[in-house]
């Protein structure tokens, strides 16, 4: 598993306390967010664009 600091705590490493489970599903989420951040910016129509951010 990467390294993966917190946010907002820099100084914490928030990957140390994960197990393969809770990775892959940060790893789940984040690619499906990144599809959705991917739709909105790649729609042609401004108006629906905006709709799906």
């Amino acid at each position: 598993m990467p390294v993966i600091l917190n946010p907002v705590l820099p100084s914490e490493i928030q990957s140390r306390v994960w197990d393969q489970a809770r990775y892959s599903n940060f790893r789940d989420k984040i690619n499906l967010y990144r599809g959705w951040i991917d739709d909105a910016h790649n729609e042609a129509d401004r108006d629906e664009s905006i709709g799906k951010w």
